[in-house]
């Protein structure tokens, strides 16, 4: 089972809560048991599991300012030579992440919430779903 949506992000460095999003996605495939796979296509952000409190994500928005401005680096792609510092920190942070589902909800730990953390903003940014199911019926 598979579901895409579109998340716009706002600034260059930006983390936005998408757990709604693909809690609404999993209830339209009536997806009930499993494994559920968040992943963006993209190179310059990241799908993130963490709280979703403000000053964490002033925090982390300010590390990857700081990683940003930390130098000069060797890829280049239009005008903006930090441009590389988003390939890196998509890296760091993964493009990707699995999720157990069960009864159709996410497994997710008490303070745990799905973001999208955007690092060459504002864009719009694609997130796919995917659901490997483990039982009859999914």
């Amino acid at each position: 089972m598979h579901k895409t949506f579109n998340v716009q992000t706002q600034d260059k460095f930006n983390v936005i809560d998408i757990t709604s999003q693909i809690e609404q996605a999993i209830e339209e495939l009536g997806a009930q048991e499993g494994i559920a796979i968040v992943t963006t296509p993209h190179t310059t952000c990241s799908i993130i599991l963490n709280e979703s409190d403000s000053d964490l994500i002033e925090d982390l928005q300010n590390y990857a300012k700081k990683i940003a401005d930390s130098g000069e680096f060797a890829h280049r792609h239009g005008p903006d030579p930090k441009h590389a510092a988003s390939h890196i920190l998509s890296s760091i942070f993964s493009q990707s992440q699995t999720i157990p589902l069960s009864a159709g909800q996410l497994l997710l730990g008490t303070w745990q919430r799905v973001s999208l953390f955007e690092f060459e903003g504002p864009r719009e940014r694609e997130v796919q779903l995917t659901i490997i199911a483990t039982d009859a019926n999914n």
